[in-house]
């Protein structure tokens, strides 16, 4: 019924980006009213919104509301500066009321492998998720939006000088 999987087997601890796939698939007869879901990641990893557009209020818990059918969301997550390398988890629960009126809770975790740049050699992609995240950036430019939420990341790296010479900054309205 929750399904998670990551784009990429290893994650970089420094500037590294994955994105996660929760697919939620109610069983064949069952509605899951008041649908919320809630992702817990480890210290030092962040996430965009949610690349589908489904509402998420101030705590960053999307609000799915009734869900008959099966239902996929994809998330961008990353690391701003270096943190230990380590394998963790991510924590994915879905709160939802049954048919009855009666809250129930579900969660689930995945494996969270942070490395250094140089062990990203053996990584292993998952196809399936790229082929998810294909289909919602297709079908957010079909109806006119970006594909990926833009992210401001304020650095106070140095610039090589290819970068300050070629360099183009610019902002979108």
């Amino acid at each position: 019924m929750l399904n998670i999987r990551l784009a990429k087997s290893k994650m970089e601890n420094e500037e590294g980006m994955n994105h996660l796939w929760v697919r939620i698939h109610p069983l064949s007869s069952q509605v899951l009213k008041h649908a919320q879901l809630t992702i817990h990641l480890p210290n030092g990893v962040y996430r965009s919104e949610n690349l589908n557009g489904y509402f998420e209020n101030k705590s960053a818990c999307m609000l799915l509301g009734s869900i008959s059918h099966e239902l996929n969301i994809m998330i961008e997550i990353y690391t701003q500066q270096e943190i230990p390398c380590r394998k963790t988890e991510i924590t994915v629960s879905l709160s939802y009321k049954d048919g009855q009126g009666q809250p129930k809770e579900m969660t689930s975790s995945i494996p969270l492998v942070l490395v250094s740049e140089d062990e990203m050699d053996d990584m292993k992609i998952d196809k399936e998720v790229i082929s998810q995240l294909e289909k919602i950036n297709e079908r957010n430019a079909d109806e006119g939006l970006v594909g990926f939420p833009l992210q401001t990341q304020y650095l106070t790296n140095e610039l090589s000088s290819l970068e300050k010479k070629y360099r183009i900054d610019c902002a979108f309205f």
